[in-house]
């Protein structure tokens, strides 16, 4: 358990100290209020998806998280090269 707090308390103020400097300062607030939305919902659905997903099978929990971190990493992919040109 202390870990994960110790990865929370990294990850939540780099998250947004990053997503603030992205956005402009017009929308900032907007910023701050869909990740603290987001955050919330993550937080209240995860367990729920994690035991359903455990419930199925015991590589369900592993295989959705490999899915999810090879979907996000291609996306990041795809976005940084539409930047590029």
């Amino acid at each position: 358990m202390a870990l994960m707090g110790i990865s929370l308390g990294l990850l939540f103020p780099g998250n947004l100290g990053a997503m603030s400097l992205v956005s402009g300062s017009g929308v900032q607030a907007r910023v701050a209020g869909m990740n603290a939305i987001f955050q919330g919902l993550g937080m209240a659905t995860g367990p729920i998806t994690g035991a359903v997903l455990n419930s199925a099978s015991s590589l369900a929990v592993p295989a959705a998280g490999v899915g999810l971190c090879l979907s996000a990493a291609i996306i990041f992919w795809l976005r940084c090269k539409a930047h590029d040109h």
